[in-house]
């Protein structure tokens, strides 16, 4: 029937599909119109009747084109939000994570560098067998924010001597912020050892926000997949080949469900165009 087709042709023509899509919504449209038709040719109605009334039952053209270019913007909007959303998402959770691993490489750096720098201390113990307070004071001072204060303990025959710490004068730290690291330390006096324990803020070598910031990263990677998903199953939902079969492929694959969903749908097309 020419005015059907040329009633679906100017119904769809300002609507934007991929041509599979198009295909199925044209077909669609002419089978309603088709059983409408008929219909009303049993009730009597010539043809020509039934087709006026059928396509005036149907809708107003313009009415119904402009509601389907409505419903389309709407949903082409909506996927791209959603689709830019989840790979925000996913920039996110890369920033999050990358920037918790630099959190901790700084605190274990601070560590190494406080670690280091003291072998400066140990050689001049080593050889002089003394400890002058300014060094140990440029020590603490290099490292302000990480090490608290240094106790050095002299020994002869495991039995203290002498003792030096700087501060001299020290608060008493929660057991749980600050830790040491004791270190024993050859001399070249003969039955003469020193022992040190560098005491340092613990939260300044392992951050605490490193574990908060790791677990938004999580988070965020988690929201970019649902999304990721959700998408998926809106595109196939829209082609009309949803099943449940894609549905946890989606939600379990994401990328590559995606990447084999694309080549189903490519070989399927190139079958029907094949047949046709």
């Amino acid at each position: 029937m020419k005015a059907i087709d040329r009633y679906v042709h100017s119904l769809s023509k300002h609507v934007n599909l991929e041509s599979e899509e198009m295909a199925s919504f044209q077909d669609e449209i002419r089978s309603h119109l088709a059983e409408s038709v008929n219909a009303l040719r049993l009730e009597g109605y010539s043809e020509k009747e039934s087709v006026a009334i059928a396509l005036r039952r149907f809708g107003e053209e313009s009415n119904l084109n402009a509601e389907l270019r409505r419903e389309y913007r709407f949903h082409r909007s909506f996927k791209k939000w959603m689709l830019a959303v989840s790979v925000l998402f996913l920039a996110l959770s890369v920033f999050f994570v990358y920037e918790s691993r630099a959190l901790e490489e700084r605190g274990l750096v601070n560590l190494d560098y406080m670690n280091n720098d003291f072998d400066k201390v140990e050689d001049l113990m080593g050889k002089t067998n003394s400890v002058p307070y300014e060094v140990l004071k440029a020590y603490v001072e290099r490292h302000e924010g990480v090490v608290r204060y240094v106790l050095l303990t002299q020994k002869k025959r495991a039995v203290p001597i002498a003792e030096y710490a700087y501060p001299i004068e020290h608060e008493p730290y929660d057991p749980q912020d600050v830790y040491y690291l004791p270190q024993r330390i050859e001399t070249e006096v003969t039955g003469i050892q020193w022992y040190a324990n560098i005491y340092y803020n613990n939260s300044a070598i392992y951050p605490p926000q490193v574990h908060a910031v790791y677990v938004t990263g999580v988070v965020c990677f988690a929201l970019y997949w649902i999304l990721f998903g959700l998408w998926n199953v809106l595109n196939a939902h829209r082609r009309g080949s949803l099943n449940v079969f894609w549905v946890v492929c989606f939600f379990s694959l994401n990328v590559v469900a995606y990447l084999l969903y694309k080549a189903v749908e490519l070989i399927r097309i190139g079958r029907f165009r094949a047949a046709v």
